[in-house]
């Protein structure tokens, strides 16, 4: 008789088992919680870093084109316009792009995709079309629009100006991606000084 005492003492009731099943059940659906926040976490996280590395990406290429702007005066002409919406100059072609020489005339302008558009027309001409090499090639997606500016240095007025037709290129220009609709990304301001001079290249 006292034996099977013991071995019902030893075990465990229903009661305890149920509690023992639903306490666990609590902390598995907690720890499913946690690791589903987690990996949203994760997710945005990641989708962050990349929409970063994108417009670093996008920052170098523009700041580079912007950088190599002149006017082509030694040529005997006066490419450089600058409006509120678009850029364009004699500048130099980042080499993923150069086929034929890097010297271009450079177009940047958003198109009515919202793409940010790199459009250029090469100086030498192409042995194989007899023509100069030109082409395109999208710099940023999901753009509502661009806003330059070009800085006019001197004593006569200086400040900034939203339309720039010199026989020179402007002392700085200045450069806002406004993405579009609700698109989360912002960049500031880009301030880039033309450099190389007139014929470089």
């Amino acid at each position: 008789m006292a034996a099977d005492a013991g071995r019902r003492q030893a075990g465990f009731t229903l009661m305890e088992i149920l509690v023992a099943l639903v306490v666990l059940g609590i902390l598995m659906a907690g720890l499913g919680q946690g690791m589903r926040l987690g990996m949203a976490a994760w997710t945005r996280q990641a989708a962050l870093v990349d929409e970063t590395a994108d417009l670093d990406a996008v920052d170098r290429t523009i700041r580079g084109l912007l950088t190599s702007a002149t006017t082509g005066a030694v040529h005997g002409r006066n490419d450089f316009e600058g409006e509120t919406d678009s850029v364009s100059f004699d500048g130099v072609l980042p080499l993923a792009f150069a086929s034929s020489g890097r010297r271009a005339k450079i177009t940047l302008a958003v198109d009515d995709r919202h793409r940010l558009m790199l459009r250029w027309a090469g100086m030498l001409i192409d042995p194989n079309t007899t023509q100069p090499a030109s082409g395109e090639a999208v710099v940023a997606e999901n753009l509502d629009h661009i806003e330059l500016a070009y800085w006019q240095g001197g004593l006569d007025a200086p400040g900034w100006r939203d339309r720039w037709t010199a026989t020179t290129a402007p002392a700085l220009i200045r450069l806002r991606l406004v993405f579009a609709g609700k698109d989360r990304r912002h960049w500031p301001d880009m301030v880039v000084a033309p450099l190389v001079e007139e014929g470089g290249g």
